[in-house]
């Protein structure tokens, strides 16, 4: 981890926290709607613009 930017390091560990939030909330019966999976669509689309190094 020594060799990779942090800022690309932070978005890796936000992301595999989400996908570990959306997995407990779905094993326990929670679903999303169709806004809140356009919502998540657009927070995705945001942090993969934000971590292309430029």
């Amino acid at each position: 981890m020594r060799e990779i930017n942090l800022g690309v390091l932070y978005l890796v560990i936000i992301a595999v926290e989400t996908l570990i939030v959306l997995t407990y909330a779905f094993s326990i019966g929670e679903g999303l709607t169709s806004r809140q999976i356009v919502g998540a669509g657009f927070v995705l689309v945001g942090l993969a613009v934000v971590s292309i190094d430029g």
